[in-house]
C-alpha cells in the first residue's frame, strides 16, 4: 500500500503542472451619489440631466470605458438583481435617460455603449444607525464628541461642495480615488471608536455591520467575477478602502489602479486648498 501510494505521487510530481487561470481585472471607482443619498456625509445636489453635467458625464464614461470591461457592477442590492436586469433592459431600450443615479449615467450608459449583455448587483445593505452613538455619548456627558462629530461631518460636506462646484465630475471621481484621500474617508469611520467606553461599544458594533457590509460585498463580487474577466465597479467612495483591500488580498484578481483612467487629481487631500479653476467643460478623454 505504501509503496502505491509513493508511485501515485511520484506519478502526480512528474505530470506537467497546469496553466494558472487568467487573473481577473478589477478596476474600482469610489464615486460620489449624483442625487440625494442616506450617506453619513450628504452628496451635493447636482443638476444631473443639465447639458455641462451631461458632458462631463460622458467625458467620463468614455475614460472608464477605455478599461474594456467585460462586466460592469454596481451599488445594488445582490438580491434585486432580476429588477435590475429589468431596469437595464429599459436603458438599452431608449429609456431611463432621466434617472440621476450615478447607476445609470455610469453603469447603465457604460455597458451599453459596450454592448453588454448585464450590469451586475452586488450591494448587501445595512442599516448605518448612528442614534445609539449619540446616546451614548450625551449619557457619559461626552458633548465634546458631539460638537467635534458634527464639525466634522460640515468640514467634510462644506469640502465636497466645493469640490463640485469648482471641478468636473472626473476630477472629482480623481480626488476621490487618490490614495490619502480615500485614507482620509477611512479614518471618519474609525474615530466614531471615541463613542465607546469600555461597558458601552455602539460605534464597534456600528462599525462591525459597516465592515460587514463591505465583506459581503466582495463575497458577492467573488461570485459575479470569473477568470479573464474585466470587471468594472461602481460604488459609493467610502466602500473603496474595503474592496480595494479584499480584492488586492485575493490571489484569482488583480486590482487595476484608476489613476490611468482619469485626469489628475486637482488636489491630493481633502485638506488641501482648492487652488485650480476649472472650466467645467468636458476635455478629451485620459489615455490608459
Amino acid at each position: 500500500m505504501f509503496v502505491a501510494m509513493l508511485a501515485f505521487l511520484a506519478a502526480a510530481l512528474l505530470q506537467e503542472p497546469r496553466p494558472a487561470p487568467p487573473p481577473t481585472e478589477i478596476l474600482i471607482v469610489g464615486t460620489f451619489h449624483f442625487s440625494a443619498d442616506m450617506d453619513l456625509v450628504k452628496s451635493v445636489k447636482h443638476d444631473v440631466l443639465g447639458e455641462k453635467f451631461q458632458a462631463q458625464v460622458s467625458d467620463t464614461a468614455a475614460r472608464l470605458a477605455k478599461f474594456r470591461p467585460t462586466k460592469v457592477v454596481v451599488e445594488y442590492p445582490a438580491k434585486d438583481q432580476a429588477k435590475l436586469d429589468d431596469l437595464y433592459a429599459q436603458y438599452r431600450a431608449g429609456k431611463r435617460r432621466d434617472s440621476k443615479s450615478e447607476r445609470d449615467q455610469l453603469g447603465a450608459r457604460i455597458a451599453a455603449e459596450l454592448k453588454l449583455d448585464r450590469i451586475y448587483a452586488f450591494d448587501q445593505p445595512s442599516d448605518m444607525d448612528f442614534q445609539p452613538l449619540m446616546e451614548s455619548a450625551k449619557a457619559s456627558g461626552r458633548t465634546d464628541l458631539l460638537a467635534e462629530f458634527q464639525a466634522r461631518t460640515i468640514d467634510i460636506g462644506k469640502k465636497t461642495a466645493e469640490i463640485s462646484a469648482k471641478y468636473t465630475v472626473s476630477e472629482h471621481l480623481a480626488i476621490l480615488n487618490s490614495p490619502t484621500v480615500i485614507e482620509q474617508m477611512h479614518s471618519l469611520y474609525i474615530w466614531l471608536l471615541k463613542f465607546d467606553t469600555p461597558d458601552n461599544r455602539p460605534a464597534a458594533a456600528l462599525l462591525t455591520n459597516w465592515y460587514l457590509r463591505n465583506l459581503n460585498m466582495f463575497e458577492n463580487l467573488q461570485r459575479i467575477a470569473q477568470p479573464g474577466d474585466r470587471v468594472l465597479i461602481l460604488v459609493g467612495a467610502g466602500h473603496t478602502k474595503h474592496l480595494r483591500d479584499l480584492v488586492s488580498q485575493d490571489p484569482s484578481m488583480h486590482l487595476t489602479e484608476v489613476a490611468p483612467f482619469l485626469p489628475p487629481a486637482p488636489i491630493q487631500s481633502l485638506a488641501a486648498p482648492l487652488e485650480k479653476t476649472s472650466d467645467q467643460s468636458s476635455g478629451p478623454p485620459g489615455k490608459p
